[in-house]
């Protein structure tokens, strides 16, 4: 979630001045109570939407793109940063513009867009590096860090959250300090359970309790200084940490906290995902009936919050419980509003990147006119030259493969180039194919067809380094180029990303279906060409498939073999 803390030391009273109405709805953000700071926003932006006071626009559109993204409603964030952005662009204000380009990343990293996402936040680390401003800097490592989150990797995103941090102490703001202080005992948590879950060893379970000790001093820093929004966060991730060390008390107890200053505060939101999560501890604990109380409530506010990010999820609790209990029908039904719910999210984050690509086009098509109108004839050939340039950014959009986020072969080959050209590390180009793909089709249907591609895609993202080029040359064909590795190394890599789509839980996307893949690898020589290399890799691919499927074979042609 995009985290903007807040700098106001006191609220303001909502009257129909602009200013004061805005303070409000800034407040209101940083409380959690998103949609009472929409209205406020929306209120104030009736006012002076046709005014000339474009700062006040841009910052009310700003905080209108945080409110919406805090009720789960990626669409209307994006396109309320994206009109920030231009406003601030507009305005020439370089602060508005590093803080609001990190915010529209983490809003594409939402609906799936990463390389934009990254695209963005190069552009905003650059700026904030240029103005050396530590109230900016910290806003955007913040975000940073949130998109690192997102994605997993959580050393990256608990370096960015140490940035922050930094620059935190600079500005010596205390709501500020706590709040990546919040966020940096959230990643911990997080990654200490992503290596519970690799290894249950004792020094891991070691480590993840004495991070939980620390989370409860913080909680109680936190609750000393009145910033109870940030307690509600850091107790939803201890819940999750008690439960993988089988301390279900302590785990209820921290839900229930988090639960009753929710409930206080109005975080609706909060409240549903704290129901939710007792509700399943409950089902496990033998009490099914009053566990289904409590998930039955969180669906219950999910949908009055009309929000389908919760409602997939409280569906998806209830299928789990019910099919525990042995209620199968139930358990079906309420699978099947899962899986509906879950296409159709993903199904609007790709209406959203349509419709955001095409406001973004209008609002670069707008200042672009007011652009050339004002320039003098000596220099119109110069300044069509830089608007050519811009229309070939543009279009270095179209790289990405729509469906799972990845990049396409166009991009896959323009990247491997230039990695040969940068830089003289080896480079190894793996192929993967789905292994009888075209049965998933015809046994459950091109739906799930898209969602094994999807999930198959995110495993490819996991499963290597960001370094590493990782793109879909259509089909059930997925391609790496995996950067300064040795042979073996490669093969290791190639042989972790098979596993994982072994062992991924693909019942969960629909009973009965199983998925592996087969891939093949080849070592990129010096001065080979890249659809050489790819044929070898092509070649060992069948050579795999030819063995059994769901194996990794190398090319016997590449040096040293």
């Amino acid at each position: 979630m995009a985290q903007e803390p807040s700098t106001l030391a006191v609220s303001a009273t909502a009257t129909d001045a602009p200013e004061a109405l805005l303070s409000e709805a800034e407040r209101l953000v940083y409380d959690g109570q998103a949609m009472r700071a929409i209205a406020l926003a929306e209120r104030c932006w009736a006012l002076i939407e046709f005014t000339e006071n474009l700062r006040l626009q841009a910052h009310c559109q700003r905080l209108l793109g945080l409110a919406h993204e805090r009720r789960g409603a990626p669409d209307d964030a994006l396109r309320a940063v994206y009109r920030s952005l231009a406003l601030y662009e507009k305005l020439g204000d370089r602060h508005g513009q590093a803080r609001t380009l990190s915010l529209v990343a983490v809003q594409l990293a939402v609906i799936g867009s990463s390389a934009q996402a990254f695209d963005h936040l190069e552009r905003a680390v650059t700026i904030a590096a240029e103005l050396r401003d530590p109230d900016t800097d910290f806003r955007v490592w913040n975000n940073l860090s949130v998109i690192y989150d997102r994605l997993e990797d959580y050393p990256k995103a608990i370096a960015a959250i140490h940035t922050a941090l930094d620059n935190a102490r600079l500005l010596g703001n205390e709501h500020m300090l706590k709040h990546a202080e919040t966020a940096l005992v959230i990643s911990r948590i997080r990654q200490s359970l992503h290596t519970l879950e690799g290894q249950d060893a004792p020094e891991n379970r070691a480590l993840l309790a004495g991070i939980l000790a620390e989370a409860r001093l913080h909680c109680e820093a936190c609750r000393a200084l009145g910033f109870d929004v940030m307690v509600t966060t850091t107790t939803q991730a201890m819940g999750d940490g008690f439960l993988a060390l089988g301390r279900t008390d302590e785990a209820r107890a921290a839900l229930e906290d988090g639960l009753s200053i929710a409930v206080t505060l109005g975080q609706r939101g909060e409240e549903c995902d704290f129901e939710l999560k007792l509700g399943m501890v409950q089902c496990a604990a033998s009490e099914f009936q009053r566990g289904m109380v409590r998930l039955r409530r969180a669906l219950a506010i999910a949908e009055d919050l009309g929000r389908r990010d919760l409602r997939v999820n409280c569906h998806k609790r209830l299928s789990k419980a019910l099919q525990d209990q042995g209620e199968l029908a139930g358990a079906l039904a309420h699978y099947q509003q899962f899986h509906e719910l879950q296409v159709s999210i993903m199904r609007a984050n790709a209406s959203a990147h349509v419709q955001v690509m095409s406001l973004k086009l209008d609002i670069e098509r707008t200042r672009l006119e007011a652009e050339i109108l004002r320039l003098r004839a000596t220099e119109l050939e110069r300044d069509n030259r830089n608007l050519q340039n811009h229309a070939q950014q543009l279009s270095r959009e179209a790289l990405e493969d729509p469906l799972t986020g990845l990049g396409n072969r166009r991009f896959f080959e323009q990247q491997v180039s230039a990695l040969r050209s940068g830089s003289g590390a080896t480079l190894t180009l793996a192929i993967g194919d789905i292994d009888h793909f075209k049965r998933v089709n015809d046994n459950f249907s091109h739906a799930v067809g898209d969602d094994v591609l999807r999930e198959v895609g995110a495993l490819f993202r996991r499963c290597f380094r960001p370094q590493d080029v990782v793109a879909r040359f259509g089909g059930e064909e997925f391609v790496v180029a995996i950067l300064g590795s040795t042979p073996e190394q490669a093969a290791r890599a190639a042989e972790r990303l098979r596993g994982a789509i072994e062992a991924h839980d693909w019942p969960a996307l629909k009973p009965g279906l199983a998925v592996t893949i087969s891939v093949g690898l080849a070592n990129l020589g010096s001065g080979e060409a890249i659809d050489a290399v790819l044929a070898r890799a092509d070649a060992a691919l069948y050579v795999a498939k030819r063995g059994g499927r769901n194996r990794v074979a190398a090319s016997p042609e590449d040096p040293g073999r």
